[in-house]
Protein backbone atom coordinates (compact mmCIF):
# COMPACT_ATOMS: atom_id res chain seq x y z
CA UNK A 1 0.00 0.00 0.00
CA UNK A 2 1.30 3.43 -0.98
CA UNK A 3 1.54 5.90 1.90
CA UNK A 4 0.88 8.89 -0.38
CA UNK A 5 -2.36 7.47 -1.81
CA UNK A 6 -4.56 8.69 1.02
CA UNK A 7 -3.16 12.23 1.21
CA UNK A 8 -5.63 14.89 0.21
CA UNK A 9 -3.89 17.89 -1.23
CA UNK A 10 -6.03 20.70 -2.53
CA UNK A 11 -4.69 22.27 -5.71
CA UNK A 12 -3.69 25.92 -5.55
CA UNK A 13 -6.24 28.12 -7.33
CA UNK A 14 -4.83 30.16 -10.21
CA UNK A 15 -4.79 33.90 -9.51
CA UNK A 16 -6.74 36.23 -11.79
CA UNK A 17 -3.56 37.55 -13.44
CA UNK A 18 -2.68 34.04 -14.66
CA UNK A 19 -6.19 33.42 -16.00
CA UNK A 20 -6.25 36.85 -17.69
CA UNK A 21 -2.82 36.23 -19.20
CA UNK A 22 -3.95 32.88 -20.61
CA UNK A 23 -7.10 34.47 -22.05
CA UNK A 24 -5.04 37.26 -23.65
CA UNK A 25 -2.64 34.76 -25.21
CA UNK A 26 -5.57 32.71 -26.55
CA UNK A 27 -7.16 35.87 -27.95
CA UNK A 28 -3.95 36.96 -29.67
CA UNK A 29 -3.43 33.54 -31.23
CA UNK A 30 -7.01 33.45 -32.51
CA UNK A 31 -6.74 37.03 -33.77
CA UNK A 32 -3.53 36.26 -35.65
CA UNK A 33 -5.09 33.15 -37.19
CA UNK A 34 -8.20 35.09 -38.20
CA UNK A 35 -6.16 37.94 -39.64
CA UNK A 36 -3.96 35.50 -41.52
CA UNK A 37 -6.93 33.63 -42.94
CA UNK A 38 -8.54 36.88 -44.08
CA UNK A 39 -5.31 38.17 -45.57
CA UNK A 40 -4.54 34.99 -47.47
CA UNK A 41 -8.17 34.65 -48.62
CA UNK A 42 -7.93 38.14 -50.15
CA UNK A 43 -4.65 37.43 -51.88
CA UNK A 44 -5.56 33.88 -52.90
CA UNK A 45 -2.27 32.57 -51.56
CA UNK A 46 -1.69 30.32 -48.60
CA UNK A 47 1.53 30.33 -46.59
CA UNK A 48 2.75 27.27 -48.49
CA UNK A 49 2.01 28.89 -51.85
CA UNK A 50 3.87 32.01 -50.76
CA UNK A 51 6.92 30.00 -49.68
CA UNK A 52 7.19 28.11 -52.98
CA UNK A 53 6.10 31.22 -54.90
CA UNK A 54 3.01 29.89 -56.68
CA UNK A 55 -0.52 31.26 -56.88
CA UNK A 56 -3.91 30.31 -58.29
CA UNK A 57 -5.03 32.24 -61.37
CA UNK A 58 -7.85 31.98 -63.89
CA UNK A 59 -7.43 29.96 -67.07
CA UNK A 60 -6.56 33.16 -68.96
CA UNK A 61 -3.78 33.78 -66.35
CA UNK A 62 -5.53 36.81 -64.83
CA UNK A 63 -5.76 37.21 -61.06
CA UNK A 64 -8.72 35.76 -59.22
CA UNK A 65 -11.10 38.38 -57.76
CA UNK A 66 -11.46 37.79 -54.02
CA UNK A 67 -14.90 39.35 -53.77
CA UNK A 68 -17.87 40.43 -55.81
CA UNK A 69 -18.76 44.12 -56.24
CA UNK A 70 -20.97 43.71 -53.14
CA UNK A 71 -18.01 42.17 -51.24
CA UNK A 72 -19.73 38.81 -50.87
CA UNK A 73 -17.87 35.69 -49.79
CA UNK A 74 -18.60 32.27 -51.25
CA UNK A 75 -20.82 31.56 -48.24
CA UNK A 76 -22.73 34.79 -48.89
CA UNK A 77 -23.22 33.88 -52.53
CA UNK A 78 -24.52 30.43 -51.63
CA UNK A 79 -26.86 31.83 -48.98
CA UNK A 80 -27.75 34.80 -51.21
CA UNK A 81 -26.87 37.26 -48.44
CA UNK A 82 -24.92 40.50 -48.10
CA UNK A 83 -23.41 42.13 -45.03
CA UNK A 84 -24.76 45.60 -44.16
CA UNK A 85 -24.26 48.10 -41.35
CA UNK A 86 -27.01 48.68 -38.90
Amino acid sequence: MDVLTNLQVEPKLAPLKYRASAALIDFLILWLLSFGMGYFRLTGRTIGKRIVQIKVVKEDYSDIAAATPKKQRIGDLVAKTVVVIG
